[in-house]
């Protein structure tokens, strides 16, 4: 069963370029945390990480490990570079208003080293692979256009003093073709180019579309946040490459555009999971998943298996309040006796944990995956979570490797 999550004309996830709110000097006083589960004597960084700006006007400590001993301090405003979302949580309480986050890996000075994302926000930028997502074609809404979103890329490259779109563009356009000059000015501000190609890998199908960029035209809509008609501006508009009846695939999919493909095709396997009794896991990793509960604020639920060539994974689920709050996962290889890998999956305010279809009751159901995506990267895990806003993550089974954040316009 397929699930429709998506409601906007141009992208299935709402984007947001800016700034956490402003805070006050962090208090490191912990109201609750969950214990950690990443190594404190981390390897060195082998990526560059995504960059991110401090947010804490006397600066941000960070530590040898999550709620680890203070090594040092950010000045605020500081630009630093996150190589891991670790999902271990944390709260401090501030003039009596209680803030959550979760413990950042950073590198500084080639070390690895942790600050209290609360106190942080992602600088925005493209990174040097962009990934997008593409809305499939839907015959259920005559509005409905596949299309790839790139609104993103174009709002973070543009001259802020210059528009594509004119002013009677945006008084009275709901749906507006560029024309030949604006398509040109705006493929030359996201440097993408007519001897382009889109590459779209559809993961439920293990299958790529190809289009030519030369034939796709771009069209603008209003964003769904946008404002009244008499207060609209070129940021009011989403921009997309139309592709109509073109791609009628799954939502789970992936875009790269560019002049080669980097996705491995036929490497994508749906994770087919099984309900399993807690006493059927092994012993380290049944004591790796206790590491993580706190007891006093979550209950264990149901757990599950699934095995791919030499690896398995084991899914814990935690509940809070009758709640799936969390799911604890390690990566476990039998024949070395060893955890490969722990991840910890997190719902928020802007996110819950999508349901694996072993799960009963459900309303709907969804897909999660692993394997091979792209040639020259390690194994990938997607498809834990649902966003209500936020821009989802391609995350990598080697800790060493950045997640990749799918580029999506998520204005609300």
């Amino acid at each position: 069963m397929k699930t429709v999550w998506i409601y906007t004309f141009c992208a299935f996830l709402i984007f947001n370029i800016s700034c956490n709110d402003k805070k006050q000097t962090p208090i490191d006083t912990p109201i609750a945390t969950t214990q950690d589960s990443a190594p404190t004597n981390s390897p060195e960084p082998q990526n560059p990480g995504i960059a991110y700006v401090v947010d804490a006007p006397s600066g941000l400590n960070y530590r040898d490990a999550p709620d680890g001993k203070v090594l040092g301090n950010f000045a605020n405003e500081t630009t630093i570079q996150v190589v891991e979302n670790t999902g271990i949580l944390h709260q401090v309480n501030e003039n009596g208003v209680t803030i959550a986050g979760e413990w950042l890996a950073v590198n500084h000075q080639n070390q690895k080293v942790y600050v209290f994302s609360a106190y942080t926000y992602k600088k925005p930028t493209i990174p040097e692979m962009p990934i997008y997502s593409a809305v499939p074609f839907s015959k259920e809404s005559e509005y409905y256009r596949g299309n790839i979103n790139v609104s993103e890329t174009y709002f973070i490259k543009k001259d802020k003093n210059k528009s594509i779109l004119t002013a009677d563009n945006m008084v009275n356009d709901d749906f507006y073709f560029l024309t030949t000059a604006q398509r040109q000015e705006f493929l030359k501000v996201t440097n993408i180019s007519d001897n382009d190609k889109a590459y779209i890998y559809d993961l439920e199908t293990n299958q790529l579309h190809t289009y030519a960029i030369s034939d796709l035209d771009i069209f603008a809509v209003p964003n769904p946040y946008s404002d009244s008609f008499t207060n609209r501006d070129e940021f009011s508009f989403e921009f997309c490459f139309d592709l109509n009846e073109k791609f009628t695939g799954s939502y789970d999919n992936f875009v790269y555009i560019g002049k080669e493909n980097p996705f491995e095709v036929g490497g994508i396997k749906i994770m087919d999971w099984k309900e399993i009794n807690n006493n059927q896991m092994p012993r380290k990793v049944r004591a790796g998943f206790n590491k993580n509960i706190n007891s006093a604020q979550y209950y264990e639920g149901k757990s599950f298996v699934y095995t791919e060539n030499k690896q398995t994974y084991y899914i814990q689920n935690l509940h809070s309040m009758d709640y799936l709050d969390q799911r604890l996962m390690i990566v476990w290889d039998p024949e070395a006796n060893e955890i490969l890998q722990q991840k910890v999956f997190t719902s928020n305010e802007g996110r819950s944990l999508r349901p694996f279809r072993a799960e009963e009751q459900m309303d709907w159901e969804s897909n999660q995956y692993t394997g091979k995506l792209f040639k020259d990267k390690p194994d990938i895990l997607y498809g834990f979570y649902a966003h209500s806003f936020g821009c989802a993550e391609i995350m990598f089974l080697d800790r060493k490797q950045t997640p990749i954040e799918v580029l999506c316009d998520n204005r609300h």
